[in-house]
This record gives structure tokens, sequence and C-alpha cells, in this order.
């Protein structure tokens, strides 16, 4: 309290506009003691330049006295936070002094001039007002004054049914903003663990690019066919990746891929020439291109990823606007301007092929838009096993977790080895020659086939260890064409941005020039992320199995 000497009692009169002929004084017993604050300090009037003891009596008085109630006002009328509450006062202060009460429906009129920032600043030096918080608890209230002659008399209400119906009015609306409020707090914990689940992959991915310097393809997912255990997931993070400049730059630069699509489009013109095109996951558009300049009528490229509206950019900036058509969306869903196609281009392989499952989509694309006799290119893959034997390689990757500064850590050395490995493998690393474990042909194949098993053999070209066994994959432009073309992934050719994939055994094994290694795949889309795989690889009759993602 200040120091200055207050009296401990004081009469105040108020007159509102709309009451007439009427004084109401107040004497109250103020206190001295600390703390008092707020509730023992004088109010002044919104519409009047009278006096009232504190915040909550002046409400109840303009609440019985002229039906203007701050407490539904604020809750329920207009559902205001603290915030909206100080500007709400400070414009009645100003607009409606000298007038009497607005109603809830005149304010809200005028909902978006008190609503202005410029009404946090306060109208009247130290408003008690302002400090007033607003809530539910009206069953403190005090009762209805009377005033006669300066003493204070209560006086209790004659409407008590009428009081406890508002109340109970009150007190149902905020407790459905308390219900709605659990409901979106429910939904944002949702959101929050979906965030910290998405948070986890992105880690990962960036440790694989920081440690390794690779830009790895995302893993995400894709809907899986006839799977029981299909797991929920989202491809919102695998198209997200693809939206960046830096992955297709990488792609576009693998002269290698890019080249063998040039060659195989543009010198097979005889089979683009006035035919309709679908480029499924275009990209920059660079394929549609290709197509439009080897004589395509039309081509349609479609990508899920934001890349499409670059592709957009880049089609009018090389004046192909008359002959491409980019469409953003999932080709699952999207609608094409025509019932056929005669050519389905797209660049879908992943690593070990079949990753990312994108395959999955070109065929969706191939049973739904091609004509009978139409082509997909390309048309026909392999994937093939190699044995191999790097020892730096090897010790990096499994040895050195059997000595870390003395220590042996099994855990992450079974856990390292479980992850197929993506990186180059110099030629002279091979002891094997190549053994075909998977072949088809586009259009033809169907999901349910790239679930693939087959037993192998490998014949060992060179004495020593061999301690992993390599992927890769070979592709092929020809069915339907005159000119042919193929390229390889496999580590006796220039390396493509697919490298090769490795499967680290648990142990090296002996091998001598003419032995037969026997071995056995299972490769398969992953149940809880379709876009990834699982391998299970038996050598020699023991089992290992791998994932890559």
């Amino acid at each position: 309290m200040s120091s200055q000497a207050n009296p401990k009692h004081k009469k105040v009169t108020c007159n509102l506009m709309s009451t007439t002929n009427e004084d109401y004084e107040i004497e109250e017993d103020w206190s001295d003691d600390e703390g008092a604050g707020v509730w023992y300090q004088q109010v002044k009037c919104i519409f009047t330049e009278k006096l009232f003891p504190s915040a909550r009596d002046y409400y109840q008085f303009l609440k019985h006295h002229h039906s203007f109630d701050i407490w539904t006002l604020v809750l329920v009328d207009l559902n205001l936070d603290f915030f909206g509450y100080v500007k709400l006062v400070n414009y009645m202060r100003v607009k409606y002094q000298g007038c009497d009460p607005p109603t809830g429906k005149e304010l809200l009129a005028v909902r978006d001039q008190w609503e202005d920032d410029t009404f946090l600043k306060p109208v009247v030096e130290d408003d008690l007002l302002l400090q007033f918080m607003i809530d539910d608890g009206e069953d403190d209230e005090i009762e209805e004054e009377m005033f006669f002659d300066g003493i204070y008399t209560p006086k209790k209400s004659n409407n008590f049914s009428s009081q406890d119906n508002h109340d109970d009015k009150l007190i149902d609306t905020l407790k459905a903003q308390l219900q709605s409020s659990e409901n979106k707090n429910r939904q944002l914990t949702l959101h929050l663990k979906e965030a910290n689940k998405r948070i986890e992959q992105m880690k990962h991915f960036m440790q694989d690019v920081i440690l390794k310097g690779d830009i790895y393809r995302p893993v995400a997912a894709c809907r899986m066919e006839h799977l029981e255990q299909e797991e929920d997931f989202e491809d919102s993070g695998y198209f997200g990746t693809y939206s960046h400049h830096d992955i297709h730059a990488e792609m576009l630069q693998d002269k290698i891929r890019t080249l063998s699509y040039q060659n195989a489009i543009l010198n097979n013109k005889e089979a683009f020439h006035d035919k309709i095109v679908l480029d499924v996951g275009c990209g920059t558009g660079i394929l549609s291109m290709f197509a439009a300049k080897s004589g395509a009528k039309h081509v349609y490229a479609v990508d899920m990823s934001d890349i499409a509206y670059q592709a957009m950019e880049i089609v009018r900036e090389n004046k192909l606007e008359d002959k491409i058509t980019v469409i953003k969306g999932c080709i699952e869903e999207v609608k094409l301007p025509v019932e056929k196609v005669d050519i389905i281009v797209s660049e879908w392989m992943g690593y070990f092929l079949l990753y990312e499952s994108m395959l999955d989509s070109v065929l969706f694309a191939t049973n739904k838009w091609l004509t009978l006799s139409g082509i997909v290119l390309p048309n026909n893959c392999s994937i093939m096993l190699v044995a191999a034997h790097d020892e730096n390689l090897f010790r990096a990757q499994v040895g050195y977790w059997n000595d870390v500064y003395g220590f042996q850590m099994t855990c992450i050395k079974n856990a390292s080895i479980s992850e197929a490995s993506v990186q180059v493998i110099k030629p002279s690393a091979i002891v094997s020659d190549p053994a075909e474990v998977m072949q088809f042909s586009l259009p033809g194949v169907t999901m349910k086939e790239l679930h693939y098993k087959s037993e192998f053999s490998l014949k060992i070209t060179k004495s020593g260890k061999c301690s992993a066994i390599v992927g890769y994959f070979d592709i092929f432009f020809k069915h339907g064409l005159a000119y042919e073309v193929s390229f390889s992934t496999g580590p006796f050719t220039p390396p493509t941005h697919w490298k090769q994939t490795v499967f680290f055994l648990k142990n090296a094994i002996d091998v001598n020039e003419g032995d037969m290694i026997s071995g056995y795949i299972d490769c398969r889309k992953n149940p809880k992320d379709p876009r990834s795989l699982i391998v299970d690889l038996t050598i020699n009759d023991t089992k290992q199995s791998f994932t890559i993602s």
C-alpha cells in the first residue's frame, strides 16, 4: 500500500446514463493489508467518470443494473483471451464514454476495430480493469447492492432461478470449450509423435550424409498390395526430398544414366513420332524434353514432388509448353486428359533396382493408360550378385567393432552388418563370376512377382577370401526399338549414382579359384517401410538378413 494516509471508509456515487433519479452510494471497509491490490482500489467507470471500489463490484453492478455481463461477453459471445479483453476495455473507454453499455451484437459488428493492436495501450493510467482476470468464478460474486444514505446494504436477488439457469448455460459452454481444447491437445500430441518420428528418420539420413559423404535417396513408404502386415505410413518425406535440386543434379550428372535415356529416345524417333507419351516421376522434365525432341505428339509429365513447379518453368523456358504438359500429383490419383498413351518413360530404379518401390507406380500407370501395343522404357532388367573381398573395407565396416580402443562392441557390429552398404566396389575386389538372380520385362511383370526368391551359384575366379556379396543391376532399352541401348551398374563399368549394394558377411570365408559358392536370396518389401527392402541371403548354408534403407 502507499505510504499516504487512506481514509478507512469512502463513499462513491455513480449515475449511469440509463439510470435516472437514483444514486448508488458504496461504503466499503477498505483494508490496509498488503496484497489487497486491485480488489480494494478505486475503479473508474468505462462509460462515466464515476468510481467504484473494485473491478468485481463494478462489473457486478453493470450486470445487475444494466444487463452488461462481462463474463458472458468475454468468455462466450466474443471468446476472448486476456489481450482481447484488454483491447475491448480500452476501445469501450474511447468509443463509449458518455454512452450506455453496448450489446454483444454491437461489439461483434465492430470487432475489426477494437481488435486493433493500438488498443493494447491503456487509455486510463494504471487501469485496474486491465488487471482484473476474467474467469468463470462467479460463485463468489457479491450480492446485489442497494445503497441508502451512504450505508451499504446487501439485498438478496429475487431471481435466483433465472440466474442459476444463466450460470448453468455458462458452465455448459465452458465445459464444451474445455472438451474442444482437450481434443485439440490430443491431436497436437499425435502430430508431435509423428514429427519426432520423422526427426529420427532425418537424423539417420544425415548421419549417412555426414559420415559417408553420400546423399542417399530417402526411405519413406508406398502401399503394398495384399500385405496383411502393412503398417500405416505416408509418403510426404519421400516426395519432399525429391523437391530439392541437389538430388536432381546428382542424377542428371550421372552420364551413364542420362545419356542412356537420351540415346534410347533420340535414336528411335520412328518409335516416338506422333505418339502420346507419359513420363512417370518426371523430375526436372529431362526425359519429357527428350521425347518431345524425338517427335512425340504430346508428353504428359507427372511428379508428386514440388520439383514439378520447376519442371513447368523449364518447359516454358525451352518453349515446349505446346508439346509437354506438367501435372503435379500422385500418378495413382491424377486424371490425364487422354484415355490411353503409346509410350511410358520413367527413371524408377533405386538401389539394388527395387529400393524405393517406384516401379509400383509405373506398373499402375501401365495397367491404366498404356495401349495394348504400347511400350515402356526401359523394358528389361536384370539383378546380379557377385562375390567380393576388400580387406580395408571389411576391416572398417566389420572388424573395427571387435577392438574399439581395447573394447568389444559386438551389438554395433551386428547392427552395422545387418544394413546393406551402398558404395563403389573396385573391380580388383571381385573374386567370382556374376550370377543373375532376377530378370523381368516391362510391361508384363506384376507387383507380386517383385518379391523374388532364387538359388544361385558363384564360381570363384580368385583365391583368397570372400567377405561380401555385391548386388547390382543391368538395364535394357530394346523391345519395340530399332536402336537398342543398355547400361550396367556393376563394378566392372564406370560408376553410376546407384553404385553397388554390399552385403557384408559376419565372417569372411576362405575360397580357392574354381570353387563354387552356393546361395539363396529372398528379396521383399519391408512391411514397416514398403519403400525399403529386406534381403535374406544364405551363403553355404549360413543365413543372414539385411535391410536396404
